[in-house]
């Protein structure tokens, strides 16, 4: 497995380590990035959206409902500092993204952060990727 440096997410590590910030984590539960962000001792949500993206496909007519009662079990007066989208974005419908942030917007701060990631490139894998995050902030995929 290739082992790659983002000096984005080195960034998005660092500002996260100096402080108790509140991050929402909107890629898969299984990845090896949880535990990295848990030890820098912020508080951490996972809202997987991977397990959800079939259902929230184009042909299905309930798609808006069913993001919106996947996203919305949190505290009212939460706010985030951070929002990790991974590379997510790439495999959310373009009409289905603003109904997205709509719903995150109320848990924004003024100054949230947004980390994603777009393929540039025609071989983008078929679905999200798992993104770990290894010692001296590198990262592998896949």
């Amino acid at each position: 497995m290739y082992r790659h440096y983002s000096s984005a997410l080195a960034s998005l590590v660092e500002e996260i380590s100096h402080g108790k910030s509140i991050t929402l984590d909107l890629g898969s539960n299984d990845t090896g990035s949880t535990q990295v962000f848990l030890d820098l001792r912020c508080h951490f949500y996972v809202k997987d959206l991977n397990e959800l993206l079939q259902e929230i496909s184009s042909d299905n007519p309930s798609r808006f409902d069913l993001l919106e009662a996947h996203l919305l079990d949190k505290p009212n007066d939460l706010k985030f500092d951070y929002v990790l989208c991974w590379d997510l974005l790439n495999y959310i419908d373009k009409d289905l993204q603003p109904h997205l942030f709509n719903l995150l917007a109320p848990y924004f701060k003024e100054d949230t952060l947004l980390h994603t990631m777009r393929y540039t490139n025609e071989n983008m894998p078929s679905s999200p990727d798992q993104f770990r995050i290894h010692s001296e902030l590198n990262f592998s995929m896949g």
